[in-house]
């Protein structure tokens, strides 16, 4: 009685025993690797493990030129019928003989319907051509990944091995995702690549999975960074190619959840993802990082704005992104979320001007003071665009004008805050302060009017008070330069924008106004700390050069960006191991 090869092929048990029964094989051991279809059609099981169903080849195979060579010089009997057929030549992800370390060949040996390929017949056409075949069979490096798979079959796997919780199919379909992700781009053709190319993947993406989290981490940081050099919007398909279609496509299978979860939280940490952007079946309801576009949608504030505002307040490297799209530059939203919340339909200084009637010059003195406080911080920065959220402005206008009585008919002495200060011939900032500090014994408000515009000062109070100021004990830039040698204009306005010196107003009697002046316990402060290269000439008699030259040669370096200042600034103590300049009090 013959034996029904289709039988066979599809793993019903009874033909298998039979064949292995005729051949002298162990009925166990053949059942066991032989594919057998699940119920569902939708894996293959040999050995115990699951494989896909395209996983494994049904008409055709592959196979070494060397192992069909070695069977051949081996066995006895027809040619064609010594050389048998590997379970692993029937495995898609398996492409290099584990003994020989080179690529198999690809068969096809014909589809018949309803029969399975015939193996022997197939080698027997082949036969004549094997040694050519073996002598030009491409070397690759040993696979990892084929050796994992064979032990796996044998059950030869290790309780240590880091994937013995992962069933076969869900190891090969990773590797293969991962693998493509790693070597290619997220839109490859993968009709386009090779055998050879295949191998690669495959035995890349293990590697990374045998890394665990780690590894797959460092794979996900770097396919970030070439996302960066991409253009237009960021999307999960495009930052993480084939990972993220297996990771979709299997959204109903628990085994891959693992692989999910890591995936979206390292996405949601890393990536400039939309409120309500689902990953993986999760929806994100709150970023935890923005882009300029994104903080841009959100704030409703300009990209140019905002790039310059995260510059600023050194979020971002203003210089590194400059070439970089408003996509690709990114920020922490736990640094900017505050800020983006008070942006959010903020008040520029245009449209608090003309909402207050607040003239310029005022506006800006009330920023300058701290009296009407910025979004962004903003408040010293030059050219930098205020905005201000509309509870800061109500804020600061009423306190203008508390304790204020209506006033129908203000008496000549009696004027608006611009009139008042022009009175008193004093600077507006000065005249805020008075108003802000409480300073003031009467205000009033004309007509009742609760307006910026109908303010009223006592113009005489202001003056007395202006008049009878203190003492000016700071220093003006000028004195500035005499009392630390080697300064010169434009080094004293750069120290005080870097912070060296600190600013605050006096009234000069001479000019009977308030007008800014340097510390004098921040000019000492910085005298003790530095030296000029001009106060070292002075000092020792020298040339600049010579002792430009002996610093260099010390490896003493400037304390400041000498471009910036105009002038040489070395701290004190480490020149003073080349000169005495212990500076004289």
């Amino acid at each position: 009685m013959g034996i029904d090869t289709w039988a066979v092929d599809t793993g019903d048990s009874e033909a298998v025993r039979t064949l292995a029964l005729r051949g002298g094989a162990d009925p166990g051991a053949l059942a066991r690797f032989t594919p057998t279809q699940t119920a569902d059609k939708k894996y293959h099981i040999i050995a115990g493990q699951q494989f896909t169903r395209l996983s494994v080849f049904k008409t055709y195979f592959r196979y070494c030129p060397h192992c069909v060579i070695e069977d051949l010089e081996r066995f006895e009997g027809p040619a064609t019928a010594r050389p048998w057929l590997r379970v692993e030549w029937m495995i898609d992800a398996i492409r290099v003989c584990p003994k020989h370390d080179t690529m198999l060949i690809d068969v096809d040996p014909g589809h018949r319907r309803f029969t399975s390929p015939d193996f022997c017949e197939a080698i027997g056409k082949l036969a004549p051509g094997l040694r050519q075949q073996a002598d030009h069979a491409v070397r690759l490096p040993h696979s990892l990944l084929v050796d994992w798979i064979i032990d796996r079959l044998d059950g030869a796997s290790s309780p240590t091995d880091a994937l013995a919780d992962l069933p076969m199919y869900a190891v090969l379909e990773l590797a293969t995702a991962i693998g493509l992700s790693a070597l290619h781009p997220s839109r490859i053709k993968t009709k386009t690549l090779t055998e050879q190319q295949w191998a690669a993947v495959t035995e890349e993406g293990f590697r990374v999975l045998c890394g665990g989290e780690p590894a797959l981490t460092v794979l996900l940081g770097r396919l970030n960074e070439v996302l960066m050099e991409s253009r237009g919007a960021i999307g999960l398909r495009d930052a993480y190619g084939a990972l993220y279609t297996l990771l979709q496509k299997t959204i109903a299978d628990p085994i891959y959840d693992r692989f999910r979860s890591m995936v979206r939280q390292f996405a949601i940490e890393t990536l400039p993802l939309n409120p309500g952007t689902e990953i993986f079946g999760e929806v994100l309801e709150r970023p935890r990082v923005y882009s300029i576009h994104s903080a841009s949608k959100v704030s409703g504030v300009h990209v140019a704005s905002l790039r310059k505002l995260f510059a600023r307040k050194g979020l971002v490297d203003g210089e590194k992104t400059s070439a970089l799209r408003d996509h690709r530059v990114l920020v922490r939203a736990e640094d900017i979320e505050e800020m983006l919340g008070g942006m959010k339909g903020s008040l520029s200084t245009p449209e608090v001007e003309a909402a207050t009637g607040i003239p310029r010059m005022h506006l800006k003195a009330l920023i300058a003071g701290g009296y009407l406080p910025t979004v962004t911080n903003s408040a010293g920065k030059r050219r930098a665009k205020h905005s201000f959220t509309q509870q800061a402005v109500d804020d600061m206008l009423e306190r203008i004008f508390e304790g204020a009585v209506p006033v129908e008919t203000p008496t000549d002495r009696q004027r608006s805050i611009g009139d008042a200060r022009r009175a008193a011939d004093a600077k507006i900032d000065f005249v805020l302060s008075l108003i802000f500090e409480g300073r003031l014994a009467w205000k009033g408000l004309l007509g009742g009017k609760r307006e910026y515009g109908a303010v009223l000062l006592d113009a005489d109070e202001v003056t007395a008070i202006v008049r009878k100021g203190p003492e000016r004990e700071g220093l003006i830039k000028g004195e500035l330069q005499k009392f630390i040698p080697g300064l010169n204009h434009v080094a004293v306005s750069s120290l005080i924008e870097l912070g060296h010196f600190s600013v605050t107003q006096e009234f000069n009697k001479e000019t009977r106004r308030m007008m800014p002046v340097i510390t004098r316990q921040s000019a000492e402060a910085f005298r003790a700390e530095y030296v000029t290269l001009g106060e070292l000439s002075r000092t020792t008699g020298l040339h600049p050069k010579v002792i430009l030259k002996r610093l260099h040669e010390a490896n003493i370096l400037p304390a400041e960006d000498q471009g910036k200042l105009s002038i040489f600034l070395y701290r004190r103590r480490e020149v003073s191991a080349l000169y005495d300049v212990a500076h004289h009090k």
